[in-house]
């Protein structure tokens, strides 16, 4: 939602854009990006609010963007945390299976091979 309102006028006038960048990891952010220098960060969005040339009545929607932007990427972070600790977990769970099984197919071997003995 907050991508779709940036990419909206009037927000489409200005020297700066809203946009998706994805990770090495493949995890999606939003960015803001200059539109002439591709350059990205807060320091795009802090320049263009302390840019006279941006009109006041935009200020406090950049601000409440800027607010929603970083909650959302802050969201999405975790969301990816979680994930790859849940895949750790799921992979510690199965070598701690795997571990747990191999011992017990060895004191069934044991006990086999002492019934047969006997």
């Amino acid at each position: 939602q907050v991508l779709a309102q940036a990419n909206r006028h009037p927000y489409t006038l200005l020297p700066v854009r809203m946009v998706r960048q994805r990770t090495s990891a493949g995890t999606v952010f939003l960015r803001w990006q200059e539109m002439g220098t591709r350059q990205m960060g807060v320091n795009v969005w802090s320049s263009l609010l302390t840019d006279p040339r941006t009109p006041e009545s935009l200020l406090q929607d950049l601000h409440a963007m800027e607010q929603q932007r970083v909650a959302l990427n802050m969201q999405i972070s975790l969301v990816h945390s979680i994930g790859r600790q849940a895949a750790e977990c799921a992979e510690k769970m199965a070598q701690a299976d795997a571990v747990y099984a191999e011992r017990l197919q060895q004191i069934n071997q044991s006990r086999v091979a002492n019934v047969s003995q006997e």
